[in-house]
Order: C-alpha cells, then sequence, then structure tokens
C-alpha cells in the first residue's frame, strides 16, 4: 500500500494528538498526588479580642477590645493518605494590639476529603491556642497607702496568656505543578477567652465572666511538596 503525503500527514497529526492527550492525563494526575511532606507559607486574617460585655461599665481593659488582625505564617503537612493528612499550622500577627502586645497563633489537627484531577476539596479541625503578650493579668494583691489610710488592691502585671482555639472550616488546594499548588482556607476559629478580663478600678473586681467567641478566619498561600 502506498501512503500519500496528505495521509502521512494525517497519521503524525493523530498521533502527535494521542500522545499528547496521554501526557495531559499523566500530568494532571500527578498534579494531584500528594507527597509525604509538604511545607507552605500563607497569609491570614482573624478577628482578635473578646466582645465588650454589654452592660458592664468598665475602666480598664486587659485584652484588646475585638480588633481584625493580618498575620503571616507557615504549615507543615504529614500525608497519611490520599484522602487523610494531619497538619500544624503557626501564625504571627505583627500589627500591636490595643494593649500594646502582640498576638500569635497555633493550631495542629486533621484534614480529610477528596483530591480531583486539578483541584482537592477538604474538611479540617484543629485544636490549638491563640496567645497575646502585655495582658493585663491579676497576680495577688497588694497594700498601698499608709497607715492608717491604707487599702488592699489586686496586683495587676502584664503577661503572655494562652487561650484555647479550635479551627473548624474547609480547605480548597488547586494544583499548579507537581511541586507547587495554591491552598485557600476559611473556618471558624473558636476561641476560649478567661472571666476577669475586664476590671473595674473603683471596686478592684473583676467585671466579666469567660467567654467563648467565634471569628471568622481566612487564609490563603502557596505549598511545596517534597
Amino acid at each position: 500500500m502506498t501512503h500519500t503525503p496528505k495521509s502521512r500527514t494525517g497519521f503524525i497529526a493523530a498521533a502527535m494528538a494521542l500522545i499528547l492527550s496521554c501526557g495531559w492525563q499523566v500530568r494532571a494526575q500527578d498534579l494531584n498526588k500528594p507527597s509525604k511532606i509538604e511545607i507552605g507559607v500563607q497569609f491570614t486574617t482573624l478577628t482578635l479580642g473578646p466582645a465588650f460585655p454589654s452592660g458592664v461599665h468598665v475602666d480598664f481593659v486587659a485584652l484588646p477590645l475585638s480588633q481584625w488582625e493580618p498575620g503571616i505564617g507557615g504549615r507543615l503537612v504529614l500525608n497519611l493518605t490520599r484522602h487523610l493528612a494531619l497538619e500544624s499550622e503557626g501564625n504571627f500577627f505583627p500589627r500591636q494590639l490595643q494593649n500594646g502586645g502582640h498576638a500569635i497563633q497555633g493550631q495542629f489537627g486533621v484534614k480529610a476529603g477528596q483530591r480531583f484531577k486539578r483541584v482537592g476539596i477538604f474538611g479540617k479541625a484543629r485544636p490549638g491556642f491563640v496567645s497575646i503578650s502585655k495582658v493585663a493579668t491579676e497576680e495577688g494583691t497588694a497594700t498601698v497607702g499608709l497607715p492608717p489610710l491604707q487599702f488592699t488592691v489586686a496586683n495587676i502585671v502584664p503577661r503572655r496568656r494562652y487561650f484555647f482555639s479550635m479551627d473548624i472550616g474547609g480547605v480548597a488546594e488547586i494544583y499548579l505543578t507537581q511541586r507547587i499548588f495554591a491552598r485557600v482556607d476559611v473556618g471558624d476559629t473558636i476561641i476560649r477567652y478567661g472571666k476577669g478580663m475586664f476590671y473595674d478600678l473603683d471596686e478592684n473586681t473583676p467585671q466579666s465572666p469567660a467567654q467563648t467567641k467565634h471569628n471568622l478566619q481566612f487564609s490563603a498561600g502557596v505549598v511545596f511538596r517534597f
């Protein structure tokens, strides 16, 4: 059988299309294949500080009031399977808070979901902590004045305080190459603030009970596979 130039051109074009198609499928499969360890960097936003207690007269605020804060951070991910991973995340919020301190955050937990060709969708549940420096903290009492005009007051000192937090939400991953992908997190970071964070200096008594506050947290960053 004699092959004309036209038939040869058609055969070559079809073969190249088949090769490219197979290569595209292989690459797409490789893109969503997790490595054992992943390391990422990110930008995040979080509302920090408890809400002002309604109906309470406050002279002294031991914690900054609710305040939106931008932060930067990183994460370490250990993939157990294609659908389940352990991960830890740390964030630092560089802007000075109303009380003059700074905040850090650490979350440690699991991520589980489904990987598609170029996108992964996951849920996450990660307990951890939010820590704020220069929190006015009561440490015993002090006696002030001279006899007979002496009285006892709370001894208030600045301390770094740690508050339990729980991060629950969703994760979207966009696979760019075999080694790099983008990640977006949206979730509810639940923070448990301790009691007595607001003081009435006239009465020298704490004015607020413990408070659990829900906070929307958004993060976006880049992850590298190893």
